[in-house]
């Protein structure tokens, strides 16, 4: 797999947003029959109606090597028309990513410096994050499966923890080194009625490991460009990598 830079891959984080969705006695016998093309087909169902996201976030990067876990947290924006991303960090130290119809860029506040890729030089890296960000991004469950195996990993049963629905893993595999990904491996983890992803842990080399998880999430909630876009402030030094 392609060794690259965390900016272009921002568009990762995108598979774990979930919103709520009521399903009837038909949806629950097809998912006992065909759990894991039904769990697909609804979770690419309920992303069509998303036009924009706001929410909180955590990643959680594990160090296998010290056996240490480090946290990051904020805020996670997406406009889905123009596919306008904003993912803030806050603690413990301040970064902002964006993607617009041009660039990538990644800003330090404190050093007020920022570093952007031309989006057209890196299109077909965009175009399979987007495919790796998947259900609901412009992605259909066909296109994704030209790129990765999909499996259903579990299926645990409803708990007080998963406020009474069934929990299913899904796991997203490479199907060749040349499948642009930082992960060999990614679990999803899905409720029944909901549809769409609440966390994912992508597994890297060594035992290493990143979990994305939100919380707070607002749909359509009618976000503003303004929101999401970067407007630099003033002596922001911005550096052409490429």
């Amino acid at each position: 797999m392609a060794k690259y830079g965390t900016l272009p891959w921002l568009f990762s984080a995108i598979i774990i947003i979930s919103t709520l969705s009521d399903q009837g006695a038909s949806a629950q016998e097809a998912c006992e029959t065909a759990p894991l093309d039904h769990i697909l087909l609804e979770m690419e169902k309920k992303t069509k109606t998303i036009k924009d996201i706001k929410s909180d976030m955590r990643l959680l990067i594990y160090d296998a090597e010290f056996e240490e876990t480090s946290e990051r947290s904020g805020s996670f924006y997406l406009i889905k028309k123009g596919e306008l991303l904003r993912i803030v960090f806050k603690k413990p130290h301040p970064r902002e990513w964006y993607v617009d119809e041009k660039y990538f860029i990644e800003y330090f506040p404190d050093t007020k410096y920022a570093s952007r890729w031309r989006r057209e030089k890196e299109e077909k890296r965009f175009q399979e994050a987007r495919r790796f960000s998947l259900f609901g991004m412009g992605t259909t469950v066909e296109e994704l499966k030209e790129s990765f195996e999909i499996t259903l990993l579990k299926a645990e049963e409803p708990s007080e923890e998963t406020k009474g629905k069934k929990k299913f893993i899904l796991q997203l595999t490479p199907k060749s080194d040349e499948v642009e990904t930082p992960y060999h491996k990614t679990h999803i983890s899905v409720l029944e009625g909901q549809w769409l992803p609440f966390e994912a842990k992508g597994f890297k080399g060594s035992g290493n490991t990143e979990t994305w998880i939100f919380s707070q999430i607002k749909i359509n909630s009618g976000l503003k460009e303004k929101e999401v876009r970067f407007r630099p402030p003033k002596g922001v030094v911005i550096e052409d990598e490429g």
